[in-house]
């Protein structure tokens, strides 16, 4: 069963969100940045009998990718631990299964933002946003 929050609890949930994302956001990057390197490392090709010509680069940028994956994973399963769900990076958008008026909505954050003060639909995502109502 989904968790559910009320407008104060995902409040208090935004200095642990406001710690993590940015930590998300940057594993992120790393695993795009080394992911590429792998490419371009790769497409230098292999020697005549087959064995990859920057082998050891190449080994070096899959454990950091390895290691950038790890920590991505850890940042989404403390946020999940939390409750809430992590819909973006790009912004950072964080939303939290709530009840307004007896209808199943989300509440809805973004990092940087000081406290939850909108919410939507669940189909209507980010672009529903609307105001809380006084609650």
């Amino acid at each position: 069963m989904e968790r559910t929050f009320t407008v104060a609890e995902a409040n208090a949930l935004i200095p642990q969100l406001t710690a993590l994302l940015p930590g998300i956001r940057d594993a992120t990057a790393r695993c795009q940045a080394l992911t590429l390197e792998c490419e371009r490392i790769r497409e230098v090709g292999v020697t005549d009998d087959g064995v990859l010509i920057m082998a050891a680069d190449y080994r070096a940028a899959r454990a950091a990718l390895h290691e950038a994956r790890g920590e991505f994973d850890e940042g989404l399963a403390a946020v999940a631990a939390l409750g809430c769900q992590l819909k973006g990076l790009q912004p950072p958008l964080v939303d939290f299964p709530a009840v307004i008026d007896g209808k199943p909505v989300l509440l809805c954050w973004r990092l940087g933002e000081p406290a939850v003060t909108h919410y939507h639909g669940y189909d209507d995502g980010f672009a529903g946003r609307r105001p809380l109502p006084n609650l």
